[in-house]
């Protein structure tokens, strides 16, 4: 007899001090047999997708070059993203692997799900002008309702791309 869920090694513990005899392998087989059919039926990718819209509401006051943004404008814990001319936001690739992770999630198996489910153009960052540098980021097409601000330039290139402000001009990922 192999390690039983606590909750059901008591219940069947209970069931047996009154007397109740459990076939333990039918119990086994059917806790098996539910637990892939809920597998089989989750759709991982889309769960992820929508916490990640939540989150992304929740800290929308950290995504900058929205509507009513000025480049003076300061964000105390720091900017993740900002919004592009098209309404597509981009997300520093930290902020978002960091939540993915923090929800549970491998970004790694999430992001190439994504791209191919057409929420994502690149399952890798793109090189985006952010904060008047490059930067690479995540290109996200979100929900409706982001409207770009005072920004400037939004996707470069998807080719290589070099900024000389940084050390040996690579840009960071």
């Amino acid at each position: 007899m192999g390690a039983r869920p606590p909750s059901i090694g008591i219940g069947v513990l209970a069931l047996h001090g009154i007397g109740v005899k459990v076939p333990w392998a039918e119990v086994e087989k059917l806790l098996l047999e539910g637990a892939q059919t809920a597998l089989a039926s989750s759709d991982i990718p889309t769960a992820a997708w929508e916490r990640v819209q939540g989150w992304l509401v929740a800290v929308q006051d950290r995504i900058a070059e929205q509507e009513g943004w000025t480049r003076n404008t300061a964000c105390p814990q720091g900017w993740i993203g900002k919004v592009l001319r098209d309404g597509r936001l981009a997300i520093h690739p930290s902020a978002l692997e960091g939540e993915l992770k923090r929800l549970g999630y491998d970004p790694g198996e999430l992001l190439p799900r994504w791209t191919a489910a057409g929420r994502m153009d690149s399952p890798k960052p793109e090189a985006c002008k952010w904060m008047g540098k490059t930067a690479r980021m995540y290109v996200l097409n979100v929900a409706e309702g982001w409207k770009q601000g005072a920004g400037g330039d939004d996707i470069l290139t998807s080719g290589p791309v070099t900024n000389q402000e940084w050390p040996h001009g690579e840009v960071p990922v």
